[in-house]
């Protein structure tokens, strides 16, 4: 199993500029301003720390089961399991309250059932009696319930109808497409490699992109998701946790962008307790897409009877494939109409990273009925992860410090954008070997809304410095772009040189002092529930500095022609940077951080966020904020006592 290779470089070269960097095999991303190496997923050492997961089916038998809009009785397993004693099936329509994203309703209303029915509802509970009236049989479904093009009120519309009304052929096929977002949280590049090697072949047969440089901006999933969906930093929309029981209504993120361009939306995600905008947080009041899976999963959720496998099956299902099912009726039922979808599935992945096998079969599947039925003809598909693993044993290596800044991204145009956008299409395969991130996808996303205007954009020009924190993918990104350029902070960026530093140096030691008590401030607030937290040890020091090259950098001198670096003197660098891992008491809580030294002030500043890199578990029971900092006092007297 450990022998596997994998050529990552087998590309269509001909197809590409003259300086694309594809012969460097040992680095991802290689040039004098950053350089990531190209790590073997399956190196001898990381055998202690994964296994390959296969795909297992759910073990219970549906007695009713969905098809598309219609619920079907399944006879079979009538006869078979229920000895004949089946009566009657009810479905009970599920909505959405208006107060927030936690609460349903249940209408009084039922449908009875006894063979195939159509369903009108958008989620529904199905409970079976026998006989006697007792209930022997409970799921739940979603559906997609298509809405009327005629009822959209969107000031911005009728730029995409008039276009399709007047040349559906040419709109469809030169300058419109469908986008669909497909996210899997905490997998990494090198461990999609591991996990779904199917999903990963299937994919690459059809001409798919693997940005290789992909870097991620932040800790989580939120911090991950919120530049990629509204081109900002967290705190630049501007949102902080004293905002969190506020809803996220108000900003404008990508789905609203598209909805006012004539786009129906979507946003699906499968664990309700975990999902990006309601973990610890408000959510959205009113619902901000067309379609909305949420009220479904806080159904099914809360219902212990429906659940099996370690709960990653909901009856018959798997989480993973009620999602991708959902995904699947949403393209099929807006196939003639634009639309714009982002599901992202957490659960399975979000706690351990040899759980994504599981699904390899399932994204496999699901692209192979994409594209059988040609469903995606006229869609940009992108499949991506928010970052990799960020807990347990192996996020403390180097290489799980890689993986875990290095989530893999596949960018899936449809089958004509190759020789539609030919410009467009050598930048994409270049853009696989740059270094690159969420802000990007951003950018590249604004621009399959307007594609004449992306069209006439000088696609050799070279970005300025100063305009290289978002960079659509549809232009070359710069080989010198850098972590900085970038907005990427050294706590992040793979690109660095890194040294290892004695733990038991006099500048390690003060700066792990100065991150214990940037730690204690996150909790200065909460002081009479969490515990003040105490430096026990410095478990990894690595210091983190520019290249020469970087620090001499001055100009491009012309793009392609002569094309050549301007260098001068080397600018005299005072500040260090130091990534610190340490270990605190009471708790055993492990951190990691980047702190940098200014050697002329002697003073220490923070870089970033910091990451708890071993579980809190109930540790944090006693708040609701800075949990991954907190260690309730009641731990502390409960272990006295």
């Amino acid at each position: 199993m450990f022998t596997m290779k994998f050529n990552l470089f087998e590309i269509d070269i001909k197809d590409l500029s003259g300086d694309y960097e594809s012969k460097h095999s040992a680095f991802l991303v290689d040039s004098n301003f950053c350089r990531i190496p190209n790590m073997d997923p399956f190196e001898s050492s990381l055998k202690s720390f994964f296994h390959i997961s296969k795909w297992e089916a759910c073990p219970s038998k549906s007695l009713a089961f969905q098809d598309g809009n219609v619920l079907r009785v399944n006879h079979s397993v009538i006869k078979r399991w229920y000895n004949n004693t089946f009566k009657i099936c009810h479905v009970l329509p599920i909505v959405r309250s208006n107060i927030d994203d936690k609460h349903i309703i249940y209408k009084k209303k039922f449908l009875e059932f006894k063979t195939d029915i159509l369903i009108p509802h958008d989620y529904i509970k199905v409970k079976c009696y026998n006989n006697r009236n007792r209930v022997i049989f409970t799921n739940y479904h979603a559906f997609i319930q298509k809405k009327i093009t005629s009822e959209m009120n969107h000031t911005n519309s009728n730029s995409v109808f008039k276009l399709l009304k007047n040349n559906l052929y040419s709109a469809r096929t030169k300058f419109h497409m469908d986008v669909m977002l497909l996210g899997i949280d905490s997998v990494s590049r090198l461990n999609f490699m591991r996990q779904l090697p199917e999903t990963r072949q299937y994919l690459l047969q059809k001409d798919a992109i693997e940005m290789n440089g992909y870097n991620k901006v932040g800790d989580n999933t939120l911090v991950n998701l919120v530049p990629l969906l509204t081109g900002k930093y967290l705190e630049d929309l501007p949102w902080s946790e004293s905002l969190r029981k506020l809803p996220f209504d108000k900003y404008d993120f990508l789905w609203k962008r598209y909805h006012r361009n004539g786009y129906r939306t979507m946003f699906a995600e499968d664990g309700p307790i975990l999902a990006t905008f309601n973990c610890v947080k408000f959510g959205f009041k009113v619902q901000p897409t067309d379609h909305y899976l949420r009220p479904i999963t806080l159904a099914f959720e809360r219902d212990n009877s429906v659940w099996s496998k370690r709960r990653r099956c909901v009856r018959d299902r798997s989480i993973t494939d009620m999602v991708l099912q959902y995904t699947y009726d949403f393209v099929r039922t807006y196939n003639d109409t634009p639309h714009f979808s982002l599901s992202f599935i957490t659960s399975l992945t979000h706690n351990n990273m040899n759980n994504a096998g599981y699904s390899d079969l399932e994204y496999q599947r699901f692209f192979h009925r994409l594209f059988k039925h040609q469903l995606i003809n006229n869609t940009f598909v992108i499949f991506f992860s928010d970052h990799g693993i960020r807990f347990g044993s192996y996020r403390s290596t180097y290489l799980g410090k890689l993986e875990e800044r290095l989530p893999f991204m596949f960018l899936i145009p449809p089958p004509w954008f190759k020789q539609s956008f030919p410009h467009m299409w050598n930048n994409l395969k270049l853009n696989s070997h740059r270094l690159t991130t969420p802000f990007d996808i951003y950018e590249t996303l604004v621009d399959i809304l307007d594609m004449e205007k992306a069209m006439k954009r000088d696609h050799n020009e070279e970005i300025e410095s100063t305009q290289r924190k978002r960079i659509s993918l549809f232009r070359k990104v710069p080989l010198s772009r850098t972590c900085e350029e970038a907005t990427i902070l050294s706590h992040w960026c793979t690109c660095h040189e890194s040294k290892p530093v004695k733990v038991n140096d006099s500048i390690v030691t003060k700066g792990a002092q100065f991150l214990v008590k940037c730690i204690n401030k996150k909790t200065s607030q909460l002081r009479n529930l969490c515990d003040q937290l105490e430096l026990v040890s410095i478990k990894d020091a690595v210091t983190m500095t520019a290249k020469n090259n970087l620090l001499r950098y001055v100009r491009n001198k012309n793009s392609v022609i002569n094309h050549h670096v301007v260098y001068g003197n080397k600018v005299n660098t005072i500040i260090k940077d130091y990534q610190l891992t340490i270990q605190t008491n009471p708790g055993g809580g492990r951190f990691e951080g980047t702190v940098r030294y200014d050697s002329k002030t002697k003073h220490f500043s923070l870089l970033g966020d910091i990451s708890r890199t071993n579980k809190y578990g109930d540790q944090a029971r006693c708040v609701s904020s800075a949990r991954k900092f907190c260690f309730c006092r009641s731990n502390t007297t409960s272990l006295s006592s």
